[in-house]
């Protein structure tokens, strides 16, 4: 589990280029790519908020026990967006919720963006658009 959110966040962060303020700015894009309104966009960024402290802990060699609270609210978001998701076991959620942002995102990115040419910067830029605006 605690791996796959690694990988789940990897990916999210290679898609994005995020590499500066990487948890504010993963979870601000992933909440304008995906969150269709305000209220969606808020608990998307909070889901990433809490996967990246998640990731953060494991990656710095925290063990599980020093995550139990992010992977509670993390749980607590994950079923609030995807309601199939209260039948998954405990911290399972995190990592299939993970699993369900970066299909989303790749969906999108690979639909609307590189099937119709465009580069992954304008996905970006059009993402920037949806902030500032």
């Amino acid at each position: 589990v605690e791996f796959s959110i690694l990988d789940f966040i990897a990916g999210m962060e290679s898609l994005f280029n995020a590499n500066s303020e990487l948890k504010y700015r993963l979870a601000l894009y992933v909440a304008h790519a995906v969150g269709q309104d305000y209220e969606r966009r808020k608990k998307y960024k909070n889901l990433i908020s809490y996967l990246y402290d998640i990731r953060s802990k494991i990656a710095h060699g925290d063990g599980v026990n020093n995550i139990k609270n992010e992977l509670e609210k993390c749980a607590n978001v994950a079923v609030d967006l995807y309601k199939d998701l209260k039948y998954v076991e405990g911290s399972e959620k995190c990592a299939k919720v993970a699993e369900y942002v970066l299909r989303e995102l790749l969906n999108i990115y690979l639909s609307q963006y590189l099937a119709k040419g465009k580069s992954k910067k304008d996905f970006i830029e059009d993402i920037e658009r949806k902030i500032l605006s």
